[in-house]
């Protein structure tokens, strides 16, 4: 954001200043009576839709009973009691199931929340001071609890839910994040917004309502639950014991989702009445800011709330990799503000080209950004805050409190205790980070884009033996690298090209290995989208062995290359043999230990490639075949189809998980003792758990594309190292990282 200036000590003299930054109150924002009007219609509409919903579970209740009470006669004029059997208890069995399903919705629980870090006056008191002065500037009442939490905005809402409508029981929640990147001037802008909602008197509880009632609704028409689940295995136990038993329950799941298409018919209703009233208190919040901190400011708060979000996103896939190594930042705040230093000034220009250009959608519960940008211009009084405080002066201790909320949303999310060891402090992660940058320059550099395709790995084992020859002699091996050096320079255009043409064809192979399945389910796909003058089984195979062939001879035209590729590191790597290594850095001494166990995974990943894309192939399909299926979910082929998928999918897991089992994980990690096959596969799960087995084998695979870019890219620098010793300067890559271009 802008670029504050330092805040003078904690203490009187702080507070006072802050305060002193108000020159007076906001003029009060009137609220049209039509608008009102329309808002409490609006309210209306949206407080039936749930009353339409509870009158077909009576309807749908009265319906099963009558069933049930009336039409035992079915046993007395059907003459076969199994056909007889199956006419009453078929229909009984799924209106039993039909209500239950509606029933549910209406007594679902909220998901389970983070207990919010709440803030009390007597630690924090220029903060307190701070918002309640806030609030009187607006006219908006005073929060009764401030949270904190790792959020990148700031939210104020009633604070027990529909029990605090009617009343001035507000709780203000501030996003540590934003608070860390703001200027003062910014976050009491944001403040002004929030708490704007508020000073419009009822017809915040009404938005509340009409609100309340639309995350409802989404929730569940989306969210499902073990009901669900238990549902869709007694499918499939049922098709397994009898006709009869199958029909039951499919029938039974075909009315369930009956109930998803009316929720999701309701909820499209309300979100449609409500969308715009709801983009109009947005427009009047945003008059709020402005009229506190003028257009200007709110415009730049408005921009850098989307590079905010960018740098969240970026710190996100930071947690998520190194907690694949058992350590988190301490700091999640001050990661986030990390990561928005350094955004490039092409990408933030990107992002305002896309705040410049996005509209508002007929279905947008907010503006778009540049809509509510120009609105705020239209203000023309003179705003009543300036500050060039930072907004974490506001706190007594920021940093501490940062850690200690950072800590307390890991455990919720993780669902487990954070041990002191388990965290480190965000230099040491952007340490990390910009060296493993910096390795993946290397590897383009050293390998000249010949171990870009993860399916195309560095074959170490298979030339180790040619390289044994050159031994460890400073000539020999300075000769044989610089041939080694001429020769990829001069195979590197046409092999990054013929690894796009295989990329392309192993594309097209997916697509073919998806339209068997679809092909074989029962479903129609486009011959044109597949390149074949007919779709039957004979087109796919024909198709499937050409495009096969094809890719056999693309990779035999890559393995020269390749090849080339593996035995310049490996040659580098003998400069560690070379006599006197004792006499040189320390650092090179250390390289003994590392190597091998690099290698190793290296050697671990070449050799149970064939195993890995075979889990990748399965893994693609089922995650196809899971999509059909969702829409539907009746269909018996595709039920058998997916089980099948699931099965070879986790036996897939298992096997690799066994291969890798004995192999030490080759970087640094909590757990010392941890292995390959640990650490790529956490654990199998069991053989019903459908969800479970997507998530493990898109982790494993990840995991095993990740772990086989991380290790070359880690030999490649070390190989760089090496040749230097050697006096030989780095390669320059023709494209990509590293290149001049």
């Amino acid at each position: 954001m802008s670029n504050p200036s330092p805040a003078p000590p904690y203490g009187p003299d702080l507070r006072e200043r802050i305060l002193g930054s108000f020159s007076g109150d906001i003029d009060p924002i009137g609220v049209p009576l039509l608008y009102r009007l329309a808002l409490v219609l609006v309210t209306a509409i949206m407080v039936m839709l749930p009353l339409i919903y509870v009158a077909l579970v009576v309807l749908s209740s009265y319906g099963v009973y009558y069933h049930g009470v009336h039409h035992l006669l079915l046993f007395e004029i059907i003459e076969s009691r199994r056909t007889a059997l199956i006419s009453y208890v078929t229909p009984l069995f799924a209106g039993i199931t039909l209500v239950f399903f509606m029933i549910k919705p209406l007594l679902a629980p909220r998901g389970d929340k983070q207990t919010p870090r709440s803030l009390m006056p007597k630690d924090e008191p220029i903060l307190f001071a701070f918002v309640q002065r806030v609030c009187d500037a607006v006219g908006a009442p005073f929060p009764k609890r401030i949270d904190v939490d790792c959020d990148a905005n700031a939210s104020a809402s009633f604070r027990r839910g529909l029990a605090s409508l009617g009343s001035q029981d507000l709780v203000l929640t501030l996003g540590l994040p934003l608070v860390r990147q703001s200027s003062l001037q910014q976050l009491t802008g944001v403040l002004a917004h929030e708490l704007g909602h508020f000073a419009q008197g009822a017809g915040m509880g009404l938005s509340f309502v009409v609100r309340s009632i639309n995350a409802w609704l989404s929730r569940v028409v989306y969210e499902r639950d073990r009901w669900d689940e238990y549902l869709e295995k007694s499918a499939r136990d049922a098709a397994r014991i009898s006709f009869v038993a199958s029909l039951v329950v499919q029938m039974a799941r075909l009315v369930v989702w009956s109930t998803r298409r009316i929720l999701w018919l309701l909820m499209w209703i309300g979100h449609g009445v409500s969308c715009f009233l709801l983009r109009q208190m947005e427009f009047d919040a945003d008059r709020y800011e402005a009229r506190m901190v003028g257009p200007e400011t709110f415009e730049t708060t408005c921009r850098e709330l989307s590079y905010l979000g960018l740098a969240v996103e970026k710190s996100f896939g930071d947690l998520s990799s190194s907690w694949e190594e058992g350590r988190l930042v301490d700091n999640l705040p001050s990661l986030v503000a990390a990561h928005r230093r350094r955004i490039e000034p092409s990408v933030l220009r990107r992002i305002d080209a896309e705040v410049d250009g996005r509209r508002t959608g007929w279905f947008d519960t907010h503006p778009a950004a540049s809509e509510r940008i120009a609105y705020a211009h239209r203000e023309t009084a003179t705003h009543v805050f300036q500050s060039d405080l930072p907004a974490t002066a506001l706190f007594r201790d920021f940093e501490a409190l940062a850690v200690e909320v950072s800590r307390s949303f890991y455990e919720h999310h993780l669902d487990q205790k954070i041990r002191p060891e388990d965290l480190v402090d965000t230099d040491r992660l952007l340490a990390r980070q910009d060296r493993d940058e910096a390795e993946r320059f290397a590897r383009n550099r050293f390998f000249l884009g010949a171990t870009d395709h993860p399916l195309r790995p560095l074959p170490v084992g298979d030339v180790e033996g040619s390289n044994a020859r050159e031994g460890s002699d400073f000539g020999r091996l300075l000769n044989r690298l610089q041939v080694l050096r001429d020769e990829l320079q001069e195979g590197e255009a046409e092999g990054r090209e013929t690894l796009e043409a295989y990329d392309v064809e192993m594309g097209q192979r997916s697509a073919l290995d998806r339209a068997d399945d679809l092909l074989e389910a029962g479903f129609k796909v486009s011959a044109e989208e597949l390149d074949v003058e007919r779709f039957d089984i004979v087109s796919l195979v024909a198709k499937m062995e050409t495009v096969q062939r094809r890719m056999d001879q693309l990779g035999g035209r890559l393995a020269p290359q390749e090849r080339r590729a593996a035995e310049r590191l490996l040659t580098a790597l003998r400069v560690l043999e070379l006599p006197g290594l004792g006499d040189r850095p320390s650092d090179l001494a250390a390289l003994r230990d590392e190597v091998p166990r690099l290698l190793s995974a290296a050697r671990a990943y070449a050799s149970d490639l064939d195993r890995i894309d075979r889990l990748r192939r399965h893994f693609d399909r089922y995650d196809s075949i899971a999509e059909e299926r969702q829409g539907s979910p009746n269909d018996e082929d595709l039920q058998r189809i997916f089980v099948g998928l699931a099965e070879e999918v986790r036996e897939g897991l298992n096997h690799l998980r066994l291969s890798w089992n004995d192999l030490p994980y080759p970087f640094d990690h909590t757990d010392r003792g941890i292995t390959l096959g640990r650490w790529a596969i956490p654990d199998i799960p069991p053989e019903d758990d459908y969800g479970g087995i997507y998530g493990a084998a898109h982790t494993a695979l990840q995991r095993s594309f990740d772990l086989n870019g991380r290790v070359l890219a880690r030999l490649a620098a070390i190989g760089e190292r090496l040749e230097g010793e050697l006096a030989l300067d780095p390669l320059v890559p023709s494209e990509g990282p590293g290149s001049e271009a």
